[in-house]
């Protein structure tokens, strides 16, 4: 695995520790294919819960810098969006967290 893509993995497992409030380890973490203004990685991580290790499999959004176009939402913009379709019962992705790195 790359050094940048190694990097990358860490940071998100460090993000991930901190929003559960304890161990996670990432089982699996690769790209996915298309995108031109954002990444979009797929992984599996195991959270140490009090009941045993459990593994949700997530996707991490990541902006590459840059916009289209100034009439798109901003990434903070798009996460609220989807807490509110979430929460509302729509079927969406269950958004985790938003992160400004």
């Amino acid at each position: 695995m790359p050094s940048d893509v190694t990097a990358l993995r860490d940071a998100t497992r460090a993000v991930l520790a901190e929003i559960f409030d304890t161990e996670v380890t990432i089982e699996r973490f690769e790209a996915l294919a298309g995108g031109a203004s954002q990444e979009a990685w797929a992984l599996d991580a195991t959270i140490l819960e009090p009941d045993g290790p459990q593994t949700q499999v997530l996707v991490l959004r990541r902006d590459l810098g840059g916009a289209f176009t100034t009439l798109a939402l901003s990434r903070e913009a798009e996460y609220e969006v989807l807490v509110a379709a979430s929460e509302a019962g729509v079927r969406a992705p269950r958004p985790l967290a938003f992160v400004d790195d």
